[in-house]
């Protein structure tokens, strides 16, 4: 493949997955209102996305050095889908929750 074929379809793919988590923040609004939520609870839902990514950020950067960024990219986004997908079908607080985690 050559360069400008990867570098779009990485720009894609990170663009995608940040999307991803990042569309909860403007929403929480909405999900505040469906699912009774306090602002305390708002505020956690919001918050996990956030403190996760920073958190794995270390055991990621291990695994790049590991065994290359293209694989670990590639899992981790086919990995991704599974949460988003749970994210979507929540009913409940802690189900939203525990897709996030």
């Amino acid at each position: 493949m050559n360069r400008t074929v990867v570098m779009v379809l990485s720009m894609l793919a990170m663009v995608v997955a940040f999307v991803a988590w990042s569309m909860i923040s403007p929403i929480a609004p909405q999900l505040q209102q469906v699912y009774h939520l306090t602002g305390l609870q708002k505020s956690v839902m919001v918050a996990t996305p956030i403190l996760l990514g920073s958190l794995l950020r270390i055991p990621m950067g291990m695994l790049v050095d590991r065994f290359g960024g293209r694989r670990v990219y590639t899992l981790l986004l086919l990995a991704v889908i599974v949460p988003v997908l749970g994210v979507a079908t929540a009913h409940s607080f802690s189900a939203l929750i525990a897709w996030e985690v």
